[in-house]
């Protein structure tokens, strides 16, 4: 018995075999035959296991009859086979002692359709969405600010799409992309978690182009000299680091250079420096701005569930420190934080019959210089809902405030997967602090924006395996309405 299992491990590990599993070609590791008491694993498509080999199996001879038929390994040949799983073995051992081999997950909230395994080393994944997490210090289109009015985009319904590169261990080459009428964005990037100190490294390209809320959806509408409307243009790249510091707070540190512009379409090499009533549209006279910074971002989460909470806190934490460089020499400090509190309100501690009393309130501000394309702008679906991106105002410092409360509405099964759904009632608040006319350019006040408002309504959420959706039914202060209809969580 013991030489027919000895046999059976040992065939299926003379060959590396080529497998597909949900579309990721991945090369299984040969199974580590370990002799004099040690164990032999077999790794077949990522799934382990271990058999004992007893001391005595430490050469064929010592093994009992068996068919003659079936060619064993020779002494000297399972001599150096051991002596090769000694060296795998230390060196598994070694990255399994290394602190931080994994990379950092995505953020759960987000909405995430994929094929592959990002775990197995070296597989290939795609999908529809985002697999970058938060925090993160890089720019890009795909990637979360602390707060989402800082330099906030004018967007419809983005589509986001990635493709993803094991290249070993603890490392992988990531390309994402996002399209959308307003908003192009691509971002190449690649993370690596070193063995001798815990967190993770990242570097990146990155090119977006983009309406933004400052120059947007005012009473009055302000275009370039050319009639066009405003586009924001960025190219530059990054390079960051990562690390948790305990179970509860990570952070994010990294150093971005960019060359900012201002364009008339999205695809356009036209670039413009004023608007049609004059005003500066950038910070440099030739309308490219060069704009190198220092970014660090923090979270700090105590949420029973980080994709559909009811109970804990979320806090971040943003700062943005621009070091003068190029024509513009911008000088700029911005600093922000978005603090949310979930309390369960009747202490249910099945999710599917819990109501949640949600308190959001966030703020920033931003000393020296304060460009347009980077000051805070108010309104949207992830900033004051009842508002268009923008609507409200762009102001040098801002302030927000959101309650809202959420009630179970049911959950079924389909096709074997959960769906839980939640019914909400809300109200947002949010004020530019009379700032406006301190902005480069004077983008709200050209535009006639009240610098603050008010919104409120009703939604629908719903937590699906790709992620949760809401669809929103919300009026404002002027009376207006607006349906908003995202992926992922306001909070």
């Amino acid at each position: 018995r013991l030489a027919k299992q000895y046999r059976a491990v040992w065939f299926e590990t003379r060959g590396v075999e080529r497998s597909m599993v949900y579309g990721v070609h991945r090369w299984p590791c040969a199974a580590i035959l370990v002799a004099s008491g040690l164990s032999v694993l077999s790794i077949v498509g990522g799934q382990a296991a271990a058999q004992q080999v007893p001391p005595s199996a430490t050469s064929p001879q010592d093994l009992e009859p068996v068919d003659t038929t079936v060619e064993l390994p020779t002494a000297n040949e399972l001599r150096d086979d051991t002596q090769s799983s000694q060296l795998l073995s230390q060196s598994s051992e070694s990255d399994s002692q290394s602190p931080e081999r994994t990379l950092q997950a995505p953020t759960e909230d987000r909405v995430t359709i994929g094929v592959g395994d990002r775990n197995a080393p070296w597989s290939f994944s795609y999908g529809f969405g985002s697999k970058i997490g938060e925090p993160n210090a890089l720019q890009g289109g795909t990637r979360l600010r602390t707060v989402s009015t800082a330099g906030q985009r004018a967007v419809v319904f983005p589509v986001a799409g990635f493709a993803e590169q094991g290249l070993g261990i603890g490392r992988r080459l990531l390309l994402e992309a996002v399209l959308d009428p307003q908003n192009f964005g691509a971002d190449l990037s690649v993370a690596f978690t070193p063995t001798s100190i815990p967190g993770q490294f990242g570097i990146n390209l990155q090119n977006q182009s983009s309406r933004v809320g400052a120059f947007e959806n005012g009473n009055d509408d302000v275009e370039l000299t050319s009639g066009a409307n405003p586009w924001v243009n960025r190219i530059g790249g990054g390079v960051e680091y990562f690390q948790p510091l305990n179970s509860i707070v990570d952070i994010a540190g990294g150093v971005n250079y960019q060359t900012v512009s201002v364009r008339e379409g999205m695809f356009t090499s036209s670039v413009a420096a004023v608007d049609e009533l004059g005003n500066p549209v950038t910070v440099s006279d030739d309308g490219i701005d060069p704009l190198l910074t220092v970014n660090v971002a923090t979270t700090i989460g105590t949420l029973d569930d980080a994709s559909f909470p009811t109970s804990g806190t979320r806090f971040r934490i943003g700062l943005d420190q621009s070091i003068p460089v190029g024509d513009a020499s911008i000088t700029m400090s911005r600093l922000s934080a978005n603090w949310s509190q979930f309390i369960p309100l009747n202490g249910a501690d099945d999710e599917r019959r819990a109501h949640t009393l949600i308190l959001n309130v966030q703020g920033g501000t931003i000393l020296g210089d304060a460009p347009p394309y980077e000051a805070f702008s108010l309104g949207g679906a992830f900033s004051v809902r009842g508002f268009n991106s923008g609507e409200i105002g762009t102001g040098r410092s801002y302030i927000s405030t959101a309650a809202e409360y959420r009630y179970p509405i049911g959950s079924v099964t389909l096709f074997g997967q959960d769906f839980s759904f939640r019914g909400s009632i809300f109200t947002d608040f949010g004020s530019t602090l009379d700032s406006q006319g301190a902005v480069i350019g004077r983008p709200g006040e050209v535009r006639d924006k009240d610098g603050d408002g008010v919104g409120y309504g009703i939604g629908f959420l719903a937590r699906s395996p790709i992620g949760l959706f809401r669809v929103e039914p919300t009026f404002n202060n002027r009376g207006d309405f607006i349906l908003h209809f995202q992926a992922s969580d306001r909070f």
